[in-house]
């Protein structure tokens, strides 16, 4: 019931008196029990002659032989419905209790009005109130919810907390996965079939074994077949270019993405896929632009990665949410001034800046934002370094140790091989293969031995360009060129046709000074210079109006004798 003491007032003696006796006897101390024992059986007296008591007794207090009043009756019960802690019913040990007290007597209770009882010194209970999360979950059902993850999320469970660690590394659920990216179908007996009907055996080395690691043993299996397969397709090299034939194709193939990451002042990472990637025959050009970078003034570094995915379906084709193998090609520690200062060349609508080699970072002229960014990379080497890197650390390929080149003691330089191109983002400009090169080992200036592919004097040398040569660019919104810029690639090889030499950048094209002395062209005359530690190239041009094109008239490139020297182990 309840309904509190007007209810209980309204009730005749007999129906209420038990429950209030019962009450007060499981609150009131023990040394009363006589007294209380007394007035119990007085009560039951008056009930078997059918008197009722006056309502003073209800109302009246009990003394003790010490003089010390008990509480009341009624007040008991009052107090008791009124308590927000009272119990709907009463406890068993209060009842064999009263049974104590009362001499034997066990009274009767009403099924129609519900017993209440006060404690003495009932203290509030207490329970703690919050959500359940996952980490209530028992193991079985974390790891049936982790069973349908695959498992590029199961390695982002792995970095949660040590109890993940466990459970998302668990043989239950890498097993399973073993044996649909890693085990070698095969005609004979196995655990489980493949999609192809054939079915899927595990490794010789992890079939010995009961305790395997099948985490472990499935990203080394699947790591293993996808450098199996690259060394494969790579086999074959591409005549024109001496590199491996269709490296393009192979990178589309295994399905490298490419990574941009900046980082701000307050070491915020900021990270970007590639928008897209146009493959050459010796270089490539990955470009991102649909960006929402950090400002300008805050960036402090640029790197770039080459994320290889890890497991492959059966066709060849990347697995959907396959991991991926981080690589990093470059890293760059970007000053106030980089991206600040004076551009290398500008447009109308942006400035562009060349940071480091083979980068091309363009702001907005109005607000001086990241427009986008540029990568230019050359093909030599450039799976290896996407495949076999880590996060950390670029990835340092073996050194070449030729043969000796001292077979002709007048000339060191002989039969070198050199293919030059000059290019912007989406198309080849001009292209040319150079053999038979050569230089005598006595003709040094400056620590540099000179090659010539293109004499200024030999008018069938020169050749000219498709187009002008200039930089187109883009954005999700807006588009330009550039004028005056672009990007030179040179691949130079020595006589064992080896790459010596290779450079993907982009250079500027500036007023010539000292322009070659010819009658064959009338225009404004221009060179390219690009330097590095290897070497320099000088390319002089002409620009004829006439045809809208250049004519390419001289072209130098000047090795360093240091370079020869740590290449063959020589000393010129």
């Amino acid at each position: 019931m309840e309904n509190v003491p007007g209810d209980i007032h309204a009730l005749p003696f007999p129906a209420w008196c038990m429950d209030c006796i019962v009450s007060s006897i499981a609150a009131a101390p023990l040394r009363h029990g006589k007294q209380l024992s007394d007035y119990l059986d007085k009560h039951r007296k008056q009930k078997k002659q059918g008197r009722t008591p006056p309502t003073k007794s209800a109302t009246s207090t009990i003394r003790d032989k010490e003089g010390i009043s008990l509480p009341s009756i009624e007040k008991l019960n009052i107090n008791s419905a009124a308590s927000p802690h009272a119990s709907p019913k009463v406890p068993s040990a209060s009842l064999s209790r009263a049974h104590q007290i009362s001499g034997g007597a066990k009274p009767k209770p009403k099924t129609s009005v519900p017993v209440r009882t006060v404690a003495r010194s009932a203290q509030p209970v207490r329970t703690l109130k919050r959500k359940a999360t996952i980490h209530d979950l028992p193991t079985e059902l974390l790891l049936h919810v982790f069973s349908f993850l695959p498992p590029v999320d199961l390695l982002t469970c792995v970095c949660v907390n040590r109890q993940w660690m466990e459970l998302a590394s668990d043989n239950i659920l890498w097993q399973p996965l073993y044996e649909r990216y890693a085990a070698q179908p095969t005609g004979k007996s196995s655990a489980s079939p493949s999609k192809s009907g054939s079915v899927a055996r595990p490794h010789p080395v992890y079939a010995l074994h009961a305790d395997i690691r099948w985490k472990t043993a499935c990203i080394k299996e699947c790591i293993a077949k996808r450098d199996s397969r690259i060394a494969r397709l790579m086999k074959k090299k591409d005549p024109y270019s001496l590199l491996p034939a269709s490296i393009g194709m192979v990178l589309e193939k295994i399905g490298v993405k490419w990574e941009l990451v900046l980082v701000d002042s307050s070491k915020a990472e900021s990270s970007f896929t590639h928008s897209d990637a146009i493959y050459f025959p010796t270089s490539s050009t990955v470009r991102w632009y649909s960006l929402n970078p950090p400002p300008v003034s805050s960036l402090r570094s640029l790197a770039v990665y080459a994320q290889a995915p890890v497991f492959f379906e059966r066709d060849g084709s990347a697995a959907i949410n396959s991991p991926s193998q981080r690589s990093l090609l470059l890293e760059h520690r970007i000053k106030p001034s980089d991206l600040t200062g004076e551009p290398v060349v500008r447009s109308q609508v942006i400035n562009v800046y060349t940071p480091m080699k083979g980068i091309v970072i363009a702001t907005w002229k109005d607000d001086g934002e990241l427009a986008f960014v540029s990568l230019c990379v050359h093909h030599h080497g450039i799976i290896q370094r996407a495949t076999l890197g880590t996060s950390q650390r670029m990835h340092i390929p073996v050194p070449i140790k030729p043969r000796p080149d001292d077979i002709d003691s007048q000339y060191g330089l002989h039969d070198y091989q050199c293919i030059m191109e000059l290019r912007h983002q989406r198309s080849t400009l001009w292209s040319q293969r150079f053999d038979r090169l050569h230089a005598n080992k006595n003709s040094k200036v400056d620590g540099h031995i000179r090659l010539t592919p293109v004499r200024g004097d030999v008018v069938t040398d020169h050749s000219y360009s498709s187009k002008r040569i200039q930089f187109p660019w883009k954005t999700d919104i807006f588009k330009g060129i550039v004028q005056d810029f672009a990007v030179l690639d040179c691949t130079l090889y020595d006589e064992f046709q080896q790459p010596i030499w290779c450079v993907s950048c982009p250079v500027v094209i500036e007023e010539d000074f000292e322009p070659v002395v010819t009658m064959e062209y009338e225009g404004d005359p221009a060179v390219i210079n690009y330097s590095d530690t290897k070497g320099n190239i000088e390319i002089r041009m002409f620009w004829v109006p006439e045809r809208e094109q250049h004519v390419i008239v001289s072209v130098n490139i000047d090795l360093a004798v240091k370079t020869v020297n740590d290449w063959f182990g020589t000393q010129y």
